[in-house]
Order: structure tokens, then sequence, then C-alpha cells
């Protein structure tokens, strides 16, 4: 499936060889790791920064608890482009708006910082992040054959072949290798875990925009999940 070239926004130059290596690939991100997935807490407050930047946007609001303490949250969620795909803009969101949060929050409870799930304003408007991954090809998209590799690509998340998910099925660890994996720490042992971009080649199994580029001596490819170059 191919989306606008537009909102792809990092580059990261490779050799032909490199891009065709085929080998295991382990995922993860600090995002998905800090925090409790199984816990949904609600915050009710008043919006007090929009930072709208990259690797991450972040939310800050100030919120009055059940005891009247003044708290402000941290509020993380995705890069610019994929928000800009879901809707979003830079002007979403002003100093003073009133909003309610719905948001994983950090494992570490003595932080008030949370990953988002969705926001609404007082305006009736509902802002979630990721609304592009639930998206699926379209007949024609499906249909579609590409003369080369020289394109956009999009890889779904709802696609149940996806890589993350062929990693947990379809792989046989060694005892030695899964006591490895139980003790890797993502936010310790992965580059990806503070927010550095990913190598070939998972670069490109991961669910965001790619765009791939051929040159003479070289393949270019540009994503939108890093700002890198």
């Amino acid at each position: 499936m191919k989306a606008p070239a537009e909102h792809a926004q990092t580059w990261r130059t490779v050799l032909p060889a490199v891009l065709l290596t085929v080998c295991p690939v382990a995922f993860g991100h600090h995002s998905g790791s800090i925090f409790d997935q199984s816990t949904v807490v609600a915050i009710e407050g008043t919006i007090v920064e929009f930072n709208w930047s990259n690797p991450h946007v972040y939310i800050h609001v100030s919120s009055t608890s059940v005891t009247g303490e003044l708290r402000q949250w941290e509020i993380e969620t995705d890069a610019t482009p994929i928000l800009t795909r879901s809707g979003w803009s830079a002007t979403s969101l002003q100093p003073g708006d009133q909003v309610v949060v719905r948001a994983y929050p950090d494992r570490n409870q003595e932080r008030a910082h949370g990953r988002l799930i969705s926001l609404a304003t007082g305006e009736g408007a509902l802002l979630t992040p990721r609304v592009s991954f639930d998206s699926r090809p379209s007949e024609s998209a499906t249909g579609e054959a590409a003369a080369d590799i020289s394109v956009l690509w999009s890889t779904p998340l709802a696609t149940n072949q996806h890589l993350w998910r062929l990693r947990a099925t379809t792989r046989s660890l060694t005892p030695k290798a899964l006591a490895a994996q139980e003790a890797y720490d993502v936010t310790r042992d992965s580059p990806a875990g503070k927010c550095i971009a990913y190598p070939t080649p998972t670069f490109l199994g991961v669910p965001y925009l790619n765009q791939i580029t051929l040159a003479e001596d070289r393949v270019t490819i540009r994503g939108e999940l890093f700002e890198s170059e």
C-alpha cells in the first residue's frame, strides 16, 4: 500500500546488499515498555503546553486530584508525521484548553507520566493517535504492482502477517537464546529504548511509511518514525 510521500520524515541510507538482507530482529521501544498497559488513568485538566516535536509529541496537562493536590502530567504520544496522518496538527491544542485524557500510566507511580490513548476537548473533539494504523489496504491498492522497490511503502499494523507477530510465532530459540531474551531490557539494552532510530533491516519492518529511492551507488530509505539521518 502506498501513501503521500510528504508525510515521511526520516532519512536512512544503506547499501543495496544490506537492504536485501533478511535476519531476525528484536523490536522494542520505551514508549511501549515503561508504561503499564493493563491500567488506564483518566485525567481531567487544563493544557499547560503542547510540544509538537519529534520523535515524540508531549502534552502537559495540569490536573487537580480528588484530594485537592495540583499535579502536572506529561503525556507522551507519537511523532508529528504519525499524528498528522491521524488528524492532528501543531494547533490542535492550545494552553488553557480544557481536556479529558485517557492514558497508560508510567510503571513508576511516582511519575505523573503516561502514554496517550485518547484526548477529548471541551469543544467535543476526540483526538486519538495512530488512527492511520487501523486502515486496511483497499482493493485497488492490494492489486497494484510496483515496477521496482523505488516507491513509498506502508505496512499496516493490523496485518496478521506483520513481522512483529511473526517473530513470536515462527522462530525456535535455544536454551541459551531464551536466557538472553529473558535478561534483555529494552530501556537499557536497545538503542530504540532511548529514541535512537532502528538500523536496517529492522527499520523496514516497523509499521510506518518508508519511501525507497534508488541511485547508482546507494539505496535511500526515508521513514517517518524517527527524525534522524
